[in-house]
């Protein structure tokens, strides 16, 4: 598994991360779907679209 895949990171899936709703609920949906996607050989995406480098840390 990819390592921006492995932990919750909001900034990855969390459109307004000042929104607690965003962050600890739908951002987390959408990560733990990707992660399902992954497990069954999809090829997921982050939500927010960031520089590659971003998703090396």
């Amino acid at each position: 598994m990819p390592d921006w895949l492995a932990e919750y990171r909001p900034e990855l899936w969390a459109e307004d991360l000042d929104d607690p709703l965003q962050v600890h609920y739908f951002g987390r949906c959408d990560w733990l779907a990707a992660r399902e996607e992954w497990r069954r050989g999809g090829d997921p995406q982050p939500k927010i679209q960031t520089p590659s480098s971003a998703l090396m840390y």
